[in-house]
């Protein structure tokens, strides 16, 4: 019979513990040991002022020299010690489960004699003696059952079968826990510890790890302040860049009740007020006390900062100043998270599941703000002000001189010994800077393919079908490409226009280094769009797109309105409903699967890095990101999915895709748009010409005579009667044998 021995001495409990707490300690100190980052302060070799409080401000941001790291590290080194400590012990305890041999015992030869043993074992009888001096009673008994193993011949008997010399012994299992955990005494204690730890402490932790996981959605981005994005989007589809600030000023990441982190003083209400009186543009942001959702304490607080924020004013240091910097931590996160709202409404605008369609007007809003507010620039400042050491006041000095520089390019594109007249109101040291940071701004070159995908003629676009569009971007910098002298300024040139014909095959646009380019298509045709320079446009442009958008109206109501008017027979307007449906539901897919290749993106282990931004007014160091995404500007519209390219270091490329609209020739642009520089987005318009769809001719193999047609129906039902037949013999069959078994 089978007993069950546990660990009295406590030797094998150590193994158990020991590897039960290494399980433990090696993981938590893999993943949340106190590492130094790769770099604290900003690499960029500029010496503005903005920017040496920035480095020093960082520097003392260290986290792996905080207090808390300390503690953390101070915990993992004890675990470590008490881990080594249980494995030293582990190695002291003796082995009680090995193999028994006599020969080994009494130390003597397995070829030894019968003399040999008996003189072994008197000397360690003689030695081990318990009635002697430092003899050992336990060792004494081994001897005694070693040397009965090998003179009697029936114990030798046994050891030689059994592995024993008392013959067969019933199975023992050890189990590694001390045999106090089993005990009467302690019973109740254990079972205390049991009640706490698996019914209590659990419960526990899982509950509030839940609780917190519903308070939070994507990137750790509060459900109530998602709900509130869906509204404002929703109910207001075409936003200026005011109401995007003042939406996400009322962000509940910025309120104390929803965020813990967020402080809030007495002295806060006194010293806002105090800055709202000195800053002019708080003032024309007329918000009325009837709209609660911007009224709130944390929002007009918030607001207040980013106002100060964008218009430079210097804030008290040990209050509203701490805020800041909390706040614009936030930002670029929340507008993420709002670009990423803006698609899921339009996606749901598709499904008709909302009767508002959100505006393209809205997002290059969003993405303009994001551009202002990591610069430090307001959204009716210049894109100069991006520099070091250049002032709002200094700039009509670079306007009223022969060279009229009202933007990067133009000041780039100088000569040194000009660029040192326009800024000769500065010192050598602080025009080095302004000719440093201006060198390391990014020029994009942007070349676009179009074509579709698992088709015969990939260049050959016919309404309805999938067009697969590729962004080839690459990256260069001021210095190499505005720089240098006597640069032919054509190759700069990079919005010309991109043609694919339906028809010749030649005028489709081809591949750039095998990559194909990246085109974007619209429903409706429309008149051709102006030709986009390389600049950025003025500010001005949105409210034209703003005008725009009310001039047109619904959209798709005059969508259908033109097809209906189109079309003159019964049977091609059915045709063409029947397509619309299909495409739709089209769209609907590859909407959702961008939504689903996000999805992915985010569960990406390492962050991609690219270039780092010169933001000296942003309290972190930021790489540069990109969003590109394809629209029609004629109706304001967004074509594709926003796609965020965070990774650009030279080349990359990004691939779109939607399906071609009805037959007829479109206008769209692709917008390359950065996350952190003002004036410094691309943009390709690009031309297509859709062809009808295909009409599927019959193939001879399809054509069958009637009497083909009743040749098959009837073999259709002599196989029925075949297979019937068949089932009945083996029902048969089964119950022959079932008799004769009985």
């Amino acid at each position: 019979m089978a007993q069950i021995e546990y660990d009295d001495e406590g030797g094998l409990s150590l193994y158990f513990f020991a590897a039960f707490w290494g399980l433990i300690i090696f993981p938590l100190a893999y993943f949340y040991w106190p590492r130094k980052p790769d770099r604290l302060t900003s690499t960029i070799p500029c010496k503005c002022k903005q920017c040496g409080q920035k480095n020093n401000r960082l520097s003392k941001l260290n986290p792996a020299t905080s207090v808390f790291a300390w503690v953390k590290k101070l915990f993992f080194i004890v675990g470590f010690i008490v881990f080594g400590i249980l494995v030293f012990q582990a190695s002291q305890v003796e082995k009680d489960y090995v193999d028994y041999d006599p020969f080994t015992t009494l130390g003597v030869d397995r070829g030894a004699s019968e003399a040999e043993i008996k003189r072994a074992y008197r000397k360690l009888t003689l030695k081990h003696h318990p009635d002697k001096e430092g003899g050992d009673e336990k060792l004494f008994m081994k001897i005694s059952k070693a040397h009965a193993a090998l003179t009697d011949p029936e114990a030798r008997e046994n050891w030689e079968k059994y592995g024993n010399p008392d013959g067969p012994t019933a199975a023992t299992f050890g189990i590694a826990l001390p045999a106090w955990i089993v005990e009467k005494e302690n019973s109740i204690w254990v079972l205390g510890v049991y009640v706490a730890c698996f019914m209590v402490i659990l419960p526990t932790v899982v509950s509030m790890w839940w609780y917190k996981s519903n308070k939070t959605a994507g990137d750790r981005i509060n459900t109530t302040t998602v709900s509130m994005y869906q509204k404002c989007l929703h109910d207001t589809p075409a936003m200026s860049v005011k109401m995007v600030m003042k939406i996400l000023s009322s962000s509940f990441e910025f309120e104390k009740k929803h965020n813990p982190e967020m402080i809030f003083r007495e002295s806060d209400e006194q010293e806002v007020r105090k800055v709202q009186r000195q800053l002019a543009a708080f003032q024309k942001d007329k918000t009325t006390a009837a709209n609660k959702l911007f009224s709130y304490p944390h929002s007009v607080k918030a607001r207040t900062i980013l106002y100060a924020h964008l218009e430079r004013f210097p804030l008290p240091a040990d209050t509203l100043e701490v805020d800041r910097l909390y706040i614009l931590k936030k930002i670029p996160m929340l507008l993420q998270e709002m670009i990423t709202i803006f698609i899921q409404l339009l996606y749901m605008f598709l499904q008709r599941r909302v009767p508002n369609r959100v505006k393209l007007v809205s997002l290059e809003n969003i993405i303009r703000l994001c551009q202002c507010i990591v610069q430090g620039v307001a959204d009716n400042k210049s894109p100069l002000l991006q520099l070091p050491h250049l002032q709002e006041g200094q700039l009509k000095s670079l306007q009223i001189r022969k060279k009229d520089v009202k933007n990067l390019e133009q000041l780039a594109r100088l000569s040194n010994r000009e660029r040192e007249n326009v800024l000769n109101f500065m010192e050598q040291q602080e025009c080095q800077d302004v000719t440093t940071v201006l060198g390391m701004l990014p020029v994009l070159t942007l070349n676009v393919s179009v074509q579709v995908i698992d088709d015969k003629d990939e260049h050959e676009i016919t309404a309805h079908s999938i067009v697969t569009v590729k962004c080839h971007i690459v990256r260069d910098s001021f210095r190499n490409v505005y720089f240098v002298a006597d640069t032919d300024s054509d190759q700069m040139k990079n919005n010309s226009l991109v043609e694919v014909g339906a028809i010749d095959e030649s005028a489709a646009p081809p591949a750039q280094n095998g990559t194909p380019r990246r085109s974007i298509q619209n429903r409706k045709g429309g008149k051709k769009p102006q030709k986009n320079n390389r600049k950025k446009k003025a500010p001005s442009a949105t409210t034209g797109t703003e005008d725009k958008e009310k001039e047109n109206g619904d959209d798709d109501d005059k969508e259908d309105a033109e097809t209906g008017n189109s079309d003159s027979e019964s049977k091609a307007s059915e045709a063409k409903e029947s397509a619309r449906e299909g495409d739709s539901d089209s769209d609907d897919d590859l909407w959702k699967n961008a939504e689903t290749n996000k999805r992915a993106k985010i569960l990406e282990s390492k962050p991609k890095t690219s270039h780092e931004v010169h933001c000296p007014y942003f309290p972190e160091i930021r790489q540069e990101g990109w969003w590109v995404y394809l629209c029609d500007p004629k109706n304001s519209l967004l074509k594709s999915p926003v796609e965020k390219l965070s990774g650009l270091k030279q080349e990359e490329t990004v691939t779109l895709q939607f399906n071609a609209p009805e037959p007829g020739s479109y206008s769209y642009v692709v917008h390359v748009k950065s996350d952190s520089y003002i004036g410094l987005d691309v943009e390709k318009e690009l031309k297509i010409k859709v062809l009808p769809a295909k009409i599927i001719e019959d193939h001879p193999h399809w054509n069958f005579s009637d009497e083909e047609e009743e040749g098959a129906k009837e073999e259709e039902e002599e196989a029925e009667v075949s297979d019937s037949d068949s089932e009945h013999l083996t029902s048969c069959s089964e119950s022959g044998d079932e008799e004769s078994d009985n």
